[in-house]
């Protein structure tokens, strides 16, 4: 009897339960997400509200008003796109976070061939913490579906680069099957650059790893003169930022069909962007991390506009704004600020007509305040600047940025400002929207929550805290475990080196912990940027909700740096 069961159980294939657990688990994280549900914030006039009003194309295109171009366009077309699929915005989001579990196991498996570590990365990324989040993953928002695409686009890219650096012989169809998927890198990259205006860091993300396929394209020509490979794989790289610029100048084409302007978003981009731009180039005394644009800055660029001096009651707005309490010298413009009191008061003081017209104005000012900074007459500021739509930064204050990146690694890494994230929305302030986005999203409750399963609700929060309290025993360990393999590793390649015993597998081993360093190296630097961009929120006390909401593509990066340590570890083990 024991050795029929022995045989019976040896004859279980483990790719079938691997299979099956991926399926199981799979259902689970989406009937989890359904129970959890979303809320929508009625009362965010300028953000959930404005972005969900984006989404009505009809009144969008056809009746812009001086809010049209601030913020981007993906999301919105999401929206659009699982209306138009008679998705449930709840469903579609749960399975996109499958897709991109689904997708580090096909990484896990392409770089590793490891079926369990696999699997295992794909439990960790299926149910991230972020995503049950009531900021990050359950409010009806553009950052509830950054993290999962991120991951995708990540996950495409570092297939894209193993296929070109191991220089594996492949057949037609394998070939075919990397272009059709490097048009869906493109695509997804396009997308996701556009969910937010701070794309711009996914972009240098992909300049870096198509230069270091670059470079193994070139030492592949050199080694084995293959030069149908060499052309195929340049073309390879170059479809996703082809994409990118087709996906970019349609995008331009169809705001200046509707809006008069050719541009992706006018808050700090345009000409009326490229004004304030130039109010953080001025400088002042009273300029800092938290004052960006100070009142004396604003009324220099006036002074040597001849185009603004015929708009007093612009800089009258300005001044007695009533986002700062009607006076910014008592109560100074924090932050980016100007970019939304700027469009207020021209539309407050009737001198906003439209997009174009605006954009022409502000071609005028900007050529005015560009003489003067030229011929002296307004003077530059030294202060460094990270990006032109960000306040340039002394030493001192650059220096104050880094506590809070070790205080953003902390709360990847111990959950800090984490909430379960079945809550109720509200729908008071605007209830024609709340409707509107009801129907859009086909989630019912969202113009009455008293439709909502509250029993259901509480018991998916139960379920989510638990995840909660795993997730913040388990990232510390690995983060840890990073750390010391990456040590580990480092002083047996030193040795090896040192003994004349290098081998490919040794090389191997080299370029995993260099891909370990970079996925690190992009956190730091991510966090770096975001917080350059969100520190005057931290005026009084560190908002841990509101840090990691705007680092919220830190998780998912920081847990593809696990998994390349993990999996270099066992590889080098095996080797």
């Amino acid at each position: 009897m024991k050795k029929y069961k022995t045989k019976r159980f040896k004859k279980i294939n483990p790719l079938a339960v691997i299979f099956f657990i991926i399926i199981i688990t799979g259902i689970y994280r989406i009937v989890l997400g359904q129970s959890i549900g979303n809320h929508f914030y009625c009362s965010e006039s300028f953000d959930d509200v404005l972005l969900m009003r984006y989404s009505n194309f009809n009144t969008h295109f056809h009746d812009p008003n001086v809010w049209s171009l601030v913020k981007t366009m993906s999301f919105p077309l999401y929206v659009r796109l699982i209306h138009r699929m008679h998705l449930n915005y709840t469903l579609s989001v749960s399975i996109l976070w499958v897709f991109a579990a689904l997708s580090v196991f096909n990484v896990a498996q392409k770089y590793f061939k490891n079926k369990y570590l696999s699997l295992v990365s794909y439990l960790y990324f299926l149910f991230l913490p972020m995503a049950f989040d009531s900021w990050m993953g359950t409010r009806i928002y553009r950052n509830s579906i950054i993290a999962p695409f991120v991951i995708i686009v990540f996950s495409l890219i570092l297939i894209n680069v193993k296929d070109i650096i191991s220089n594996e012989q492949k057949k037609f169809l394998q070939y075919i099957c990397t272009i059709i998927r490097t048009f869906i890198l493109g695509i997804l990259f396009t997308f996701t650059y556009f969910i937010k205006e701070d794309g711009l860091w996914m972009f240098a993300c992909l300049i870096f790893f198509s230069i270091a396929s670059v470079i193994a394209i070139i030492y592949h020509l050199i080694k084995t003169r293959n030069w149908q490979r060499t052309i195929l794989y340049s073309i390879i790289i170059c479809i996703p930022f082809a994409s990118f610029n087709y996906g970019t100048n349609n995008y331009k084409e169809i705001n200046e069909k509707y809006f008069g302007v050719s541009a992706i978003q006018t808050r700090t981009s345009g000409e009326l962007g490229e004004f304030v731009n130039n109010v953080y180039k001025v400088k002042s005394q009273k300029q800092n991390w938290y004052v960006w644009a100070p009142k004396d800055s604003i009324e220099k660029v006036f002074k040597v506009s001849p185009t603004l001096q015929e708009y007093p009651e612009l800089l009258q707005s300005i001044e007695h704004t009533p986002w700062f309490a009607g006076d910014i010298s008592k109560k100074p413009i924090q932050g980016d600020f100007l970019t939304w009191v700027l469009r207020s008061s021209l539309s407050d003081t009737g001198i906003w007509k439209s997009e174009k017209q605006i954009d022409k104005l502000f071609s005028k000012v900007n050529n005015e305040i560009e003489s003067a900074f030229n011929t002296g007459e307004l003077e530059k500021t030294d202060k460094i600047q990270l990006l032109s739509s960000a306040v340039g930064r002394n030493k001192t204050e650059i220096e104050s940025l880094f506590p809070l990146v070790i205080h953003n690694f902390r709360n990847v890494m111990f959950l800090q400002g984490y909430t379960p994230g079945a809550i109720v929305g509200n729908t008071a302030y605007h209830p024609e929207v709340g409707k509107y986005a009801s129907t859009v999203t086909g989630i019912e409750y969202l113009k009455d929550y008293s439709l909502c399963n509250q029993n259901a609700m509480n018991h998916a929060n139960e379920q989510v805290s638990i995840i909660f309290k795993i997730y913040s025993m388990l990232n510390p360990l690995l983060f840890v475990g990073m750390i010391i393999i990456l040590f580990f590793q480092l002083i047996l390649l030193l040795y090896v080196l040192i003994k004349k015993r290098w081998k490919i597998a040794h090389t191997e081993c080299l370029l995993l912990i260099g891909l370990v360093v970079v996925l690190f190296g992009i956190c730091i630097a991510y966090s770096f940027s975001i917080n350059w961009f969100s520190q005057f929120i931290y005026k009084e006390y560190i908002d841990d909700t509101i840090m990691n909401y705007y680092t919220v593509a830190m998780p998912p990066l920081m847990g593809l740096a696990y998994l390349f340590s993990i999996g270099n570890l066992l590889q080098i083990g095996n080797k």
